[in-house]
């Protein structure tokens, strides 16, 4: 009843509309059916339905929308952090220590480099002020926070205590020394079913 109320209200809107919706990776399993089924009937209507998740979340979300056509954004490379970096903050933002320091606190995730600089903004007393104030060695930002615990939250219990020793090695994983402190577990498994996470 719920899709043949909001359709019927699409198609007496009378003209062509845009309905954008973001952060789909926290929508429930009703909204994403609604959209699923507004997906199969939106080809009769004069409407566009736009909608954005972030994939390392919920990788799985185009699937529940098979009709959506997926447009995947990439992360940004080096040229292109300094870009964001440079419109944000001027001049000041090209410099290699921030474009540096934010390539490596973000990996070039969009969200997480405009998370970052707000949080070095709000520490230095401003976007302008940025430059002028020593960069902190790492940045954790409550959207990153968020981000992982949602990952985490999806992560096999029965590997955990080797994603805690991951944690410990650092960025880099050593598989040699994975291999010497759980000789037990099949490394390439694991290190499969936590990636696709």
């Amino acid at each position: 009843r719920l899709t043949s109320v909001v359709i019927d209200l699409l198609q007496r809107v009378g003209k062509p509309l845009i309905i954008l919706l973001e952060d789909l990776q926290w929508a429930g399993d009703e909204s994403l059916t609604l959209l699923d089924k507004l997906s199969q009937r939106v080809d009769s209507l004069p409407v566009l339905l736009l909608g954005s998740y972030r994939d390392d979340e919920t990788p799985q979300l185009h699937s529940k929308i098979p009709r959506a056509q997926t447009i995947r954004l990439k992360r940004f490379n080096h040229d292109q952090i300094a870009q964001l970096s440079g419109s944000m903050l001027g001049a000041v933002g090209f410099e290699p220590r921030i474009v540096n320091f934010l390539e490596q606190e973000t990996e070039g995730n969009v969200f997480f480099i405009v998370e970052t600089l707000h949080v070095l903004a709000e520490e230095a007393g401003g976007l302008q002020n940025i430059a002028s104030k020593p960069l902190p060695e790492s940045i954790v930002v409550g959207g990153m926070i968020a981000a992982l615990r949602s990952r985490l939250a999806r992560a096999p219990q029965h590997g955990r205590p080797l994603l805690d020793l991951a944690a410990v090695i650092g960025r880099d994983l050593d598989l040699n020394l994975l291999r010497y402190l759980a000789p037990d577990v099949a490394l390439e498994p694991w290190l499969n079913a936590y990636a696709n996470i």
